[in-house]
C-alpha cells in the first residue's frame, strides 16, 4: 500500500493517464500540461522563494491554466483549416481574449 505523500507525487502522473482512459487521448494531453507546467514551477518558486510566494503566484496560475486549454482545443480546430502559422495566431489570440476575461473576473 502506498503512503499518501507518495500517492500524492504519483496523481500528476496517474490523473492524465485516467483522463485519457475516460475522454480520449486529446483530453489526456489537455490534462498533462497542467501538472508538467505547473508543479515544477511551483517547486522551484517554493524552493527560491518560500512557500508563501509559491501560494501568491499559484492563485494566478491556476485560472491562467485555462488559457492553455482554450489554446490547445483552438489549436486542434484550426491547424487542419488554416495550417500552423494561422492556426497559431488564431489560437493565441483566443487564449489571449480568456487570459483577459479572466483577468477582469479576477481582479473584479
Amino acid at each position: 500500500m502506498l503512503s499518501l505523500p507518495r500517492k500524492c507525487a504519483l496523481s500528476p502522473v496517474v490523473f492524465p493517464c485516467l483522463r485519457r482512459a475516460k475522454a480520449g487521448p486529446f483530453w489526456g494531453g489537455v490534462a498533462a500540461t497542467f501538472p508538467a507546467a505547473t508543479l515544477s514551477a511551483m517547486y522551484m518558486l517554493s524552493r527560491e522563494h518560500g512557500a508563501a510566494f509559491a501560494m501568491a503566484t499559484g492563485k494566478a496560475v491556476l485560472p491562467g491554466s485555462l488559457t492553455v486549454v482554450v489554446f490547445v482545443v483552438g489549436a486542434s480546430l484550426t491547424y487542419p483549416a488554416y495550417g500552423i502559422v494561422q492556426g497559431t495566431v488564431i489560437s493565441y489570440a483566443a487564449a489571449a481574449v480568456v487570459a483577459v476575461l479572466l483577468y477582469f473576473l479576477i481582479v473584479l
